[in-house]
């Protein structure tokens, strides 16, 4: 018999993505003698599409000065990679393989999602289901194209994803984490369709004993 199924959003889920973001521009900022933030108004205006090789390409660097520099760059991040997570998640996902079947489920660019993945080895066992979905794509049509005789959790920072989730799959129980280091606004649906936890604590709690 299959254990519960427990999916987790990446990016400001488990990933401090804007930490990861400022390591990547600073560090390609000095590689190109560029501005930082010159960088960072490239980036966003590539909006959901941006990838690391996507704003080389903007920069104008050929295929095998791409691929050299993100060789390099992955290298660096995996270095550092545990201080792009937030704090204690690595110590939640080992305590819920217990219970659960974990996964990774997240959204934008595939390469550059796995990019950032591939700088958190820490998580890579436990998190062995690994979705990637297409940023015009939607978590909750996957999750019920997959895992509809499945008993699913999933923990997300956005609530636009768990609305999304619900319309297809209500039957999955959702999460929000709020990271109190994100200061993120309330949402309507707050404690009412999902609860919120704000710390490792809580998120445990929600997690472990409900």
């Amino acid at each position: 018999m299959n254990r519960p199924l427990l999916l987790w959003d990446f990016d400001n889920t488990l990933l401090r993505t804007w930490l990861y973001t400022k390591f990547i521009l600073t560090d390609l900022a000095a590689h190109l003698d560029r501005s930082v933030d010159d960088l960072y108004r490239l980036a966003d205006k590539m909006e959901e599409r941006y990838s690391l090789d996507g704003l080389l390409q903007v920069l104008g660097l050929n295929d095998q000065q791409r691929t050299q520099y993100t060789r390099t760059a992955l290298e660096r991040t995996r270095t550092n990679g545990g201080a792009f997570l937030f704090p204690g998640v690595d110590a939640v996902v080992r305590a819920c393989a217990v219970r659960y079947e974990q996964g990774l489920i997240t959204r934008g660019v595939e390469s550059n999602q796995r990019q950032k993945f591939s700088s958190t080895p820490i998580l890579h066992t436990a998190l062995a289901l690994r979705h990637f979905v297409d940023p015009n794509g939607s978590k909750g049509e996957l999750i019920q194209a997959t895992y509809s005789d499945r008993v699913v959790t999933v923990v997300d920072d956005n609530a636009n994803e768990l609305l999304d989730i619900l319309a297809r799959c209500p039957q999955v129980r959702c999460i929000r984490m709020a990271w109190p280091e994100r200061n993120p606004p309330p949402h309507p649906d707050d404690n009412r369709e999902w609860p919120v936890a704000r710390s490792t604590d809580e998120l445990l709690a929600i997690l472990l004993t409900n």
